[in-house]
C-alpha cells in the first residue's frame, strides 16, 4: 500500500529564524497519511492547540516553532 504525500511536501514553510525548511507540527495520527509524514520527517508530532494559538510548524534545522 503506498501513501500520496504530496500535500505534505507541499506544506513545508521556511523558518523565520533560519530559513530551514519548517516541517507541519500534528496534534494526533489519525489517518495513514499523517503517520507516514510523520516517519518520514515530513511531519513532527505537536502540542496541543488552544484557540488556534499554537504554533503549526517546527524548523527542521534550528528547531524554531512558528
Amino acid at each position: 500500500m503506498t501513501v500520496d504525500l504530496t500535500w505534505w511536501e507541499q506544506q513545508t514553510l521556511p523558518c523565520p529564524r533560519c530559513q530551514g525548511p519548517g516541517r507541519l507540527l500534528v496534534v494526533e495520527i489519525t489517518d495513514m497519511s499523517t503517520r507516514e509524514a510523520v516517519r518520514q520527517g515530513l511531519a513532527c508530532l505537536g502540542d496541543c492547540c488552544i484557540d488556534g494559538l499554537a504554533p503549526d510548524r517546527e524548523c527542521v534545522c534550528c528547531g524554531h516553532r512558528f
